[in-house]
């Protein structure tokens, strides 16, 4: 069971509103340190001297109204993480479909050209997992080790791979979590048309059991939902059948034997319940 948040950090003005809204419905906690982001210069930094000895060791909640392209709640992070924080969790009530982190928990989920207007006064939540930092794949993770989730077929695959097959391809989406700085975990997908295909979803096995696994899923649900898909599709390897029926996918017919790889069977899972037919 993760540390609940001693700390919180509000990153600016607009993250001071919603810490404000916060306290009306949660128990306060210890100490608030709102985070300043310099946007003409990219750089974030603490309000306060005495934030960073304080967020040293102490598991941190980072707040903000809107993530829209991710870059101020990147440098938030980033910042907490060289503070040398316990654990990181962060919640915005907007993400932009287009950002390149995602919050671990969110209220809506808008398109990159919508414009919002905030009039509720309680806040909506949508829960993923309660640490660790989700973004997508950038192109500086190329250097970085590979994850080691005890599949050979996933793990004899690089970064590169995957930057390079999201490069080339502009349906094609790659997201990764990190803990403490390390990539640990990530899933990789292509939609098309009314299709989420999920092709890869791997956490490393010193970091499984934590439910980055069924996150990571469900990020790539929640944007396929959102940009118009009514069905998800996979191939699961086998021993990982029961993993996706829990997440409401279905087994088929359709069966892949790769020799050493493994023996795979196609599942799929509908996605938007409101319209008839939507998995034909």
């Amino acid at each position: 069971m993760e540390a609940r948040p001693r700390i919180w950090c509000p990153l600016g003005p607009s993250g001071l509103i919603v810490a404000q809204q916060l306290l009306e419905v949660a128990d306060p906690p210890e100490q608030i340190f709102p985070i300043v982001w310099k946007r003409n210069a990219s750089e974030a930094f603490f309000d306060e001297t005495v934030a960073r000895d304080a967020v040293k060791g102490a598991p941190i909640l980072v707040l903000d109204t809107a993530v829209h392209s991710g870059a101020t709640m990147m440098a938030g992070l980033r910042l907490l993480e060289s503070s040398g924080c316990a654990a990181l969790t962060s919640f915005a009530l907007v993400v932009r479909c287009g950002a390149t982190v995602i919050p671990n928990f969110f209220s809506l989920l808008i398109n990159d050209t919508d414009r919002l207007w905030l009039l509720a006064h309680t806040l909506p939540n949508q829960r993923l997992t309660p640490t660790g930092v989700y973004r997508r794949l950038i192109e500086s993770d190329v250097s970085l080790p590979m994850i080691k989730s005890g599949a050979d077929f996933i793990d004899r695959g690089s970064w590169s791979d995957h930057w390079y097959d999201m490069a080339v391809d502009p349906n094609r989406y790659v997201y990764v979590v990190e803990d403490q700085s390390k990539l640990v975990g990530f899933v990789t997908f292509k939609i098309h048309g009314n299709t989420i295909r999920i092709d890869e979803v791997a956490v490393d096995q010193a970091a499984q059991g934590r439910g980055w696994g069924k996150f990571l899923i469900r990020w790539a649900e929640n944007l396929a939902r959102h940009r118009g898909c009514r069905e998800s599709t996979l191939w699961s390897i086998e021993n990982r059948v029961e993993f996706y029926t829990r997440r409401d996918y279905e087994r088929t017919d359709e069966e892949l034997r790769l020799g050493d790889d493994g023996h795979f069977i196609r599942m799929r899972k509908r996605i938007l319940y409101n319209i008839i037919n939507a998995a034909s």
